[in-house]
This record gives C-alpha cells, structure tokens and sequence, in this order.
C-alpha cells in the first residue's frame, strides 16, 4: 500500500518557510530534487507513514500539524512517521513547535536561513549545509538527545542555558556543566557563520563538524 502523499508546487518567492506543529514523530526532513528548471521540481514533497498529518500551504509557506494523529498514536493505534523533501532552489526558514520524538534532518543540500525548535527534543540529528551570514539554530525546552553537525571550516557560536550533563562540541568533552559559551576563534571576523542556542537544559548533545573531514583550528571555551 503506497503511504500518502502530498506535493506542494513551486512558488517564486525569494525564500520558503517549513512549520511542523503538534508533537514530531519519526520524521525525516531532506533536500528533495532541483529538476531540470525552476518549476520542474516541487517546493515540497511529503509523505506519511499512517494516517497522514494535516498539512496546509500558501505560496511559499508550508505547514504541517501533526495533532489530528497524535491521539491513536498514543493509543497505539498507528505508527506514525513522515517525510519530507524541501526544494534546494529556495533558502529555508524552518520552525517546529510541540515537541519532537525522533527526528533527522539533513539539509546539506538545502540553503538554511533559520532555524527554531521549542517544546522539547527526546532524539535529534541535524545535518547543516554551509550558512550564507549569520544562521541562528535555536532549541528552547530541554534536550534529551540531539546531535548537530555542520561543514568543515564553518565557524561557530555555541551557547547552552539551564546546564547539560554530557557534551561534545567537536573534540572537546565536558559533564555536568551550568551555562556554556564556546565559539571559534573565527567567529567573531567571519560572515558566513552559525549560531547556536540551546534553552532549556541538555542530558546529551553533540556538535561536531562532518565526519569526512578533520576540523582544523583550536578550540575557545567558557563554563
């Protein structure tokens, strides 16, 4: 049986949003086909594992509520997973609300222009591609796991509030800490950069550079 599917067409905007509302299950968020020409490929494509979420979109605006199928997943009802594939030919704007199960985003092929989650994270993987100025990832509302990996030579900014118990940023480790700012030495001169804050607590988090590479520059860090 095949899962159901809903294609958002392309709009010309100069940027895109994606919004996931109502308690994230198992989802994976991906960049999806360029085409041959701008209009040959979809802004979005998203499929559902169970019954499908309620998506609604208007130009360059997609959403997805997820509390129409929250009720016979916690009944067992169904197992309710998603994903979703973002077109690489518009920068994003992403924002989930409602808290996240299990969820894997990899926009190394998409252009990010923000990023904001809140309600709380259980497990998390988020792929970044290489930021265009200064992209803000924010997490508000405590994380149990999540890992976070950007391009080689990226700079970046980490900022952790409400303390952490295991974290790794790039290969520097620390246990039970309070507040945390770390950044690299680059941060502050470079353009091109990231950005980020964790709100909220983290029992276990990681932010690390892409595997196939070895990060280069030294570490600056204040606990």
């Amino acid at each position: 049986m095949q899962a159901p599917q809903v294609v958002v067409p392309f709009s010309t905007f100069s940027e895109a949003s994606l919004r996931l509302r109502g308690g994230v299950p198992n989802t994976v968020v991906r960049g999806g086909s360029e085409g041959g020409y701008r209009d040959a490929a979809p802004l979005a494509t998203l499929a559902f594992d169970g019954p499908p979420a309620e998506v609604t979109f208007e130009g360059n605006q997609v959403e997805v509520d997820f509390h129409a199928t929250l009720l016979g997943g916690l009944f067992g009802l169904c197992t309710l997973g998603a994903e979703i594939a973002l077109s690489p030919q518009l920068p994003w704007r992403i924002r989930i609300t409602g808290g996240v199960e299990h969820l894997t985003m990899d926009l190394s092929s998409v252009a990010l222009r923000s990023f904001e989650m809140k309600g709380g994270v259980r497990a998390s993987k988020l792929v970044l591609p290489r930021p265009v100025g200064t992209v803000q990832v924010e997490i508000t509302g405590g994380v149990s796991e999540i890992e976070i990996v950007r391009p080689a030579g990226v700079p970046l900014a980490f900022e952790l509030h409400g303390g952490g118990s295991d974290l790794r940023i790039d290969d520097l480790a620390l246990g039970a800490v309070g507040r945390v700012a770390w950044q690299t030495p680059s941060f502050d001169e470079a353009t091109d950069r990231y950005l980020v804050k964790i709100r909220g607590g983290a029992s276990r988090a990681t932010i690390a550079v892409a595997p196939d590479v070895d990060p280069a520059f030294p570490r600056e860090v204040a606990v």
